[in-house]
């Protein structure tokens, strides 16, 4: 496991010099406490929230035009309403695929993930975000 902080990088070769051919993004974070004014703190003991943060992926041609994306369909009826594309859990060539902490097959602390296969990457994709 890394853990990156704002800034950082790393390298996709592995230990044995070889290039990855697979790997996972995934992010996990703690509930986080609001600064309450003062009056408020006096009768909200309670000042953490949970935070619900999105990973997303977006894979563009050469020309900058949007191939594919990934993103949770969760928040479709927004989406919608706001003119994006869906939310969908695997992109056109299988390459990128999403998941969240309640699928029962995630056996660590990340709350959401990104599996990355770079071997079944489209050909025409030139940059991904």
């Amino acid at each position: 496991m890394l853990n990156l902080k704002k800034g950082d990088f790393f390298s996709l070769k592995k230990n044995t010099g070889q290039n990855l051919t697979d790997f996972c993004l995934g992010v996990s974070w703690s509930k986080v406490k609001l600064p309450l004014p003062f009056y408020l703190s006096l009768f909200n003991r309670k000042s953490l929230t949970e935070i619900d943060l999105e990973l997303t992926c977006i894979m563009l041609d050469k020309n900058g035009n949007r191939l594919d994306w990934i993103h949770s369909p969760k928040y479709n009826s927004w989406l919608i309403q706001n003119n994006f594309p869906l939310g969908k859990l695997s992109s056109k060539d299988e390459a990128f695929k999403h998941q969240e902490s309640d699928n029962s097959s995630l056996n660590n602390s990340d709350k959401k993930l990104i599996k990355i296969n770079l071997e079944k990457i489209n050909t025409e994709i030139d940059q991904i975000f």
